[in-house]
């Protein structure tokens, strides 16, 4: 008799009942109140969806929320790491992206027939200069790209860890301390012979520019 019934309704899925069984269930659960069940069920998805609404926007919020952790310290390192880390943020702004184009392109102009390798060398060690002289003769720019080419102070502000995107990242030293670990970062960088690659390590300190 299987056979027959195959042969007549089709495929199982074309008659299966039992996601119907288990919607009916989930309907059944909001009913509290035998003499208005639509009503009842009405409002069970009414609340189910605002509780939805609510969980989401109070993820996005957490997920945009960036604070630092641990006690603050204030210090002054050596111009070589300073401008490498101006020039890491610089790097990795998606702001900054069209003017790193343009000083590219202006390098090649003027220095016809160097090497890539040459042209990525003065490029990432001109570049926060030229962003700053560049901006300052503009009239309209957003306040934010005006912070960027400023630069930061010489004055570091370091911490132990800090949340961002719903993630906590502590340094090494902080690591050894705590039951839960997480120092390990990947970064995509620029070499010197221009190429992007991705590069591996460990936090060891965690600086506020």
């Amino acid at each position: 008799h299987i056979v027959e019934e195959i042969s007549i309704l089709g495929p199982v899925f074309l008659h299966n009942l039992f996601p119907f069984e288990r919607y009916i269930s989930i309907l059944k659960k909001y009913v509290h109140k035998r003499s208005s069940p639509e009503g009842c069920i009405a409002k069970g998805y009414e609340t189910e969806e605002a509780n939805l609404v609510f969980l989401y926007h109070g993820m996005m919020e957490d997920l945009a929320r960036m604070r630092t952790l641990g006690t603050e310290m204030i210090q002054t390192n050596d111009n070589s790491s300073f401008d490498k880390a101006h020039s890491t943020v610089t790097q990795q702004s998606s702001m900054v992206g069209p003017y790193i184009e343009e000083h590219k392109k202006l390098l090649v102009a003027n220095h016809l027939g160097n090497s890539e390798a040459w042209i990525t060398c003065q490029h990432i060690e001109g570049f926060p200069a030229w962003l700053q002289l560049h901006l300052m003769r503009a009239k309209d720019i957003d306040n934010q790209l005006a912070w960027l080419a400023r630069g930061p102070s010489s004055d570091i502000v370091t911490f132990q860890g800090y949340e961002i995107n719903g993630y906590t990242f502590y340094t090494r030293a902080q690591d050894r301390k705590s039951t839960n670990q997480n120092s390990g970062i990947r970064i995509d960088a620029i070499e010197s012979d221009g190429n992007k690659d991705t590069y591996y390590g460990c936090i060891d300190e965690t600086w506020e520019l």
